[in-house]
């Protein structure tokens, strides 16, 4: 009787721990993406028109022109 109510609650936080995990990972990999973005990209100029592709905690990947041309920067 008691492996009928256990089973499904069982599942139930299997599940949930499986979806934690899972967007662990993918803000691990935002991370090491920033990380490795902002040794090989720079900030953009303060008078630049930004648009910002992904915001991770209080870090953003942005987009911005310069002389017409789109470049990537890392906002702080």
């Amino acid at each position: 009787m008691s492996s009928m109510v256990i089973f499904p609650l069982a599942m139930y936080e299997l599940k949930r721990k499986e979806q934690v995990a899972r967007h662990n990972g993918f803000l691990d990999g935002m991370q090491h993406t920033v990380k490795v973005l902002s040794k090989k990209f720079g900030k953009p100029p303060k008078d630049a028109d930004i648009e910002v592709l992904y915001s991770l905690k209080t870090t953003d990947i942005v987009v911005f022109k310069i002389d017409g041309v789109n470049t990537v920067g890392i906002a702080p």
